[in-house]
């Protein structure tokens, strides 16, 4: 389930568990949902609580407060790239005048505003995992997107 609800957040799940007790059935709801604004921040945050609008405050607190800066926002991407976290490998081509990614991917990588890029999802589809692989993603872009600077600098 994937929704926008303002500006700056998405909430990419929403999953409802219950779970029985001496009383009966109880109800608790997780959210995931995505922070982005127009200055290159990004953030993931979950919420949980026996409410829903509790558990979605929640996620978009966590992950207002755990947003990063990511580098390539805006820019066209350049390297080719391989991720992995548990079963999910997600591959990273340039490519000319073309955006394809699918599901999760092609929320993130829209609202990240990367181009010319294709995204490549091989084996789970676990949606906590892709995000897993995602912040390895930025990690890697923002570091190597220093060093390049770094590195025009010095030619300079």
């Amino acid at each position: 389930m994937i929704e926008l609800i303002s500006n700056n957040n998405v909430i990419l799940l929403i999953r409802k568990t219950s779970f029985v007790r001496k009383g009966g059935r109880n109800f608790n709801f997780s959210v995931l949902s995505l922070y982005f604004d127009n200055k290159g921040y990004v953030g993931f945050g979950k919420g949980k609580s026996k409410y829903l609008n509790k558990s979605i405050d929640k996620s978009f607190f966590n992950s207002k407060k755990k947003k990063k800066k990511v580098l390539l926002y805006g820019k066209i991407f350049k390297n080719y790239c391989k991720f992995k976290f548990c079963k999910t490998k997600i591959e990273f081509f340039p490519v000319k005048n073309k955006f394809i990614a699918g599901g999760t991917s092609r929320i993130i990588l829209k609202k990240t505003k990367i181009k010319n890029i294709v995204c490549k999802n091989l084996g789970s589809r676990n949606i906590f995992n892709i995000i897993e692989v995602f912040k390895k993603f930025f990690k890697y872009t923002n570091s190597f997107f220093l060093k390049s600077l770094k590195c025009q600098k010095k030619r300079e």
